[in-house]
């Protein structure tokens, strides 16, 4: 798990700062890979990449005409 020291010296941790990704509907699958489980597979949607290629073809699509 990863620390560090703070300004203040006390030792701090990823999930001591974040302490919301324990609220994440997923944090069950990263628990039990922390007690030494399989590594968790997530999927996610990103919108940003399919928005680009579609500007894209979109702008091809207007020089053609």
């Amino acid at each position: 798990m990863w620390t560090a020291v703070a300004a203040t010296f006390a030792q701090s941790t990823f999930l001591s700062l974040r302490s919301f990704c324990k609220s994440d509907p997923a944090w069950s699958k990263i628990e039990a890979y922390l007690k030494g489980g399989a590594a968790p597979v997530f999927t996610y949607h990103r919108f940003w990449a399919q928005a680009d290629i579609a500007l894209a073809v979109g702008s091809y699509a207007e020089l053609l005409e």
